[in-house]
């Protein structure tokens, strides 16, 4: 169905003072299915009524609960890079605590702003190494994810790529060059690529690679 009233609330809830994080929380729709209604492509009606339920008061009260895997997929993320779980917290300025119960998944919901501490903690440590051996074996043996094996973090339905990490973002820079050079512009980029174009400028940014001038 056609996406303009979703896109209208949607970007009415951005100018209010909403942020991605929480509006991917909030709505359960993926940073990418967001994108794609921003940008007028056809959705279904189960989004559009996911979107339209939400009111602003909701998205900027940072008291409100939201689900908790994009949270703990973080912090799971960047033990898996080394971070200590003290270099997270003081990072998010979270207590011990609250770290602990991501860590361990037992929590379903978060306040709004503990999720959006978490996610500025993630965009901060996740472009570097921690050096605890002890975090790393601890991710390793419960299988948890580094930054990279994620496309979009909040996506329910995500899976990560367990892969080599640093193989899928040495692609990703070499396949983007490619099709810039031959003047795709950023959503061909993206579809071809199969990652958002958000995605695809954190692997550049990680991999100290600049990015390709993009058609207009």
């Amino acid at each position: 169905m056609d996406s303009a009233s979703a896109a209208k609330h949607l970007q009415s809830l951005f100018d209010g003072g909403a942020g991605w994080a929480l509006l991917v929380a909030i709505t359960g729709c993926s940073t990418s299915v967001l994108q794609g209604v921003l940008a007028g492509r056809k959705i279904h009606a189960r989004t559009e009524r996911k979107i339209m339920s939400v009111r602003l008061e909701q998205v900027i009260n940072g008291e409100r609960l939201v689900p908790s895997l994009g949270a703990i997929r973080r912090v799971r993320a960047l033990l898996a890079l080394g971070h200590e779980a003290r270099t997270i917290a003081a990072a998010a300025g979270v207590s011990k605590t609250v770290l602990s119960e991501l860590i361990g998944g037992s929590v379903d919901e978060v306040r709004a702003r503990t999720h959006d501490a978490i996610q500025a903690a993630f965009e901060q440590l996740a472009m570097t190494t921690g050096s605890s051996t002890r975090s790393v074996n601890r991710a390793r043996k419960a299988q948890w994810a580094p930054p990279l094996a994620w496309d979009d973090i909040d996506d329910p339905a995500e899976v990560p790529q367990y892969g080599s990490t640093t193989n899928r973002a040495q692609q990703i820079v070499e396949d983007a060059g490619e099709l810039a050079r031959l003047g795709c512009p950023r959503d061909v980029i993206a579809e071809r690529v199969g990652a958002t174009w958000d995605y695809i400028v954190k692997v550049h940014s990680r991999q100290h690679v600049e990015l390709p001038r993009i058609a207009a």
